[in-house]
């Protein structure tokens, strides 16, 4: 398992990183959509210190690709019961 890039989400204490300060936030979205991360070396491992505290390891490239979302629409429309129903349970 040491030697695997899984992440182990399971520490992950935030759902949402809108709390995160923006220079952490600017960092954190670059390393999720995987973008290349073009830090100083000091100020990569200062940024991946801080958010190691949220559950992100940004020493660890991140291979999920988020998927297109897609919309179902279904409308619904008031019923009445079929007359066969209705003759013999009314």
């Amino acid at each position: 398992m040491n030697r695997t890039q899984l992440q182990r989400l399971e520490n992950v204490k935030y759902e949402s990183f809108s709390d995160l300060p923006p220079r952490l936030r600017a960092t954190y979205v670059s390393w999720k959509y995987g973008y290349p991360i073009e830090l100083p070396v000091s100020t990569f491992y200062r940024h991946r210190k801080a958010l190691l505290a949220y559950g992100v390891d940004i020493s660890i490239p991140n291979n999920v690709q988020t998927l297109p979302i897609k919309i179902k629409t279904i409308e619904l429309a008031a019923l009445t019961a079929p007359d066969w129903y209705i003759k013999k349970y009314a």
